[in-house]
């Protein structure tokens, strides 16, 4: 059973929140993003990938931020598609290897 990971540094905490809040607001304004993208003149891809990103990011668990980090990449390659998953998992996953095991 995996446990929601709550790190017990206060400057880590702040910055976790600011990313879900940031997550959130993204995926809140999916509309927006999707029309922007197609604004800038591509077809509204890049809009949807990202939202998709931000919600599999905020889904992600861990019982310590390595395993936190290691659920992001997990929901990143199985619920987004196309080049956002590859990036972004490839920054995550790197994260997670530069973490020890049991950090908070």
């Amino acid at each position: 059973m995996t446990t929601t990971f709550r790190p017990n540094n206060a400057p880590l905490r702040r910055a976790l929140a600011s990313a879900l809040l940031l997550a959130s607001g993204f995926a809140g304004a999916a509309d927006f993003h999707v029309d922007a993208s197609a604004a800038a003149g591509g077809d509204g891809d890049h809009g949807e990938a990202i939202v998709s990103a931000t919600r599999a990011l905020a889904a992600a668990q861990g019982a310590d931020f390595k395993s936190l980090l290691s659920d992001m990449v997990e929901h990143l390659e199985s619920d987004v598609s196309g080049s956002t998953s590859s990036l972004y998992g490839t920054l995550f996953e790197g994260m997670a290897d530069a973490v020890d095991p049991g950090v908070t």
